[in-house]
């Protein structure tokens, strides 16, 4: 043994060694015919592109191989950056009414084997329908045509970037936004199926009051009786809970009992409550009002047009044999024909002989 040296020489950087290294070895001697297999872990650095090595076996003394020519061989080997990323989407809170900010965050894990470096990969965080970016855009990213794309690195292979929080507002429905990891060299991630992912978040539409019938008419009734009772129905239309905080009428209309519509009362979404409303005239002629209900929906307040018939009665003077009455009807809305507003009877008396 010791006869021999076998010696690699990297002809580029290898991990941990300097450029043009000799990994010198000394070989224990084979039999004659027979070989000996070295084998040597090398890892090759940034930038990519061809490396090549050489490995040549010299003996200890001059002319003791009498072929030098054969005593060296190179090969080739292609060195690329391969980065195995994954995504992943985090959304707070998931639901959110509607104008409120929610916050969105991307994670980025990078499998490897190669470490990311600075600048090689970038994230975009696509906002999708309905959504729109709420204060200033976070360090290290930029508004673009999806929403806003940040740049990554260094991600360690094995390691995990996270993206700093981007804040959001959105109008009400169930909305989408996706992230995805792209690379600023083709093929540089092997894998490009979990380069996206995608979180929903419920945009809750705001608590609004919708008032059904919008207008009521009592009719004819007789100065100083009450009518009977019509009901107005109050619908939370929004996804929000409504709180209500003023049920009220003006003129000669009040609310009955049986309403469970009432000041302090909160409706959850999409859920209704009454107002019984009824009628007491304290004079003859046109009597009209409203029905006010205030909450904390936009808008508010929403009121509701209250009237009866006005009922004019006429008597002819003593000693006539007629009466003439005549009822007419007026309301607070618009009316498109006045012309069948008002009737006339004519009553014929028969005085006592």
């Amino acid at each position: 043994g010791g006869d021999a040296y076998f010696v690699m020489v990297a002809a580029y950087e290898v991990t941990y060694l300097a450029a043009s290294t000799d990994l010198g070895v000394t070989l224990t001697t084979p039999a004659t015919g027979a070989s000996t297999p070295y084998t040597f872990s090398i890892a090759g650095s940034r930038p990519p592109g061809s490396r090549a090595v050489t490995a040549t076996v010299s003996t200890a003394a001059a002319g003791q191989d009498p072929s030098p020519d054969n005593n060296s061989d190179s090969a080739n080997v292609s060195v690329v950056i391969s980065t195995d990323l994954s995504t992943s989407l985090t959304v707070a809170p998931t639901s959110v009414a509607e104008g409120s900010p929610f916050t969105a965050s991307a994670a980025v894990a990078n499998a490897g084997p190669s470490d990311l470096a600075t600048g090689e990969a970038t994230v975009t965080i696509d906002l999708g329908d309905g959504l729109a970016l709420s204060g200033d855009v976070p360090s290290g990213c930029a508004t673009s045509t999806a929403g806003v794309t940040c740049a990554l690195g260094p991600v360690a292979g094995g390691a995990t970037w996270t993206s700093p929080a981007v804040t959001i507002v959105g109008t009400a429905g169930t909305r989408t936004i996706t992230a995805t990891v792209a690379t600023t060299s083709p093929g540089q991630d092997p894998e490009a199926s979990n380069d996206s992912a995608s979180a929903s978040v419920t945009v809750l539409a705001p608590p609004s009051a919708a008032l059904s019938p919008t207008s009521v008419d009592f009719g004819d009734q007789p100065v100083g009786t009450t009518s009977a009772s019509q009901t107005v129905t109050v619908t939370n239309t929004g996804d929000s809970p409504l709180k209500i905080s003023v049920v009220a009428t003006s003129g000669d209309f009040a609310v009955a009992g049986g309403s469970s519509c009432a000041a302090e009362v909160a409706l959850a979404p999409h859920a209704s409550c009454s107002v019984v409303v009824t009628f007491t005239p304290t004079a003859g002629g046109a009597r009209t009002g409203a029905l006010t209900v205030a909450d904390d929906g936009t808008p508010s307040p929403h009121t509701v047009a209250t009237a009866a018939v006005e009922v004019t009665v006429k008597v002819v003077a003593p000693g006539a044999s007629t009466i003439t009455s005549t009822a007419s009807v007026t309301a607070t809305s618009d009316d498109p024909s006045t012309s069948n507003n008002s009737a006339t009877v004519t009553t014929r008396v028969f005085g006592r002989r």
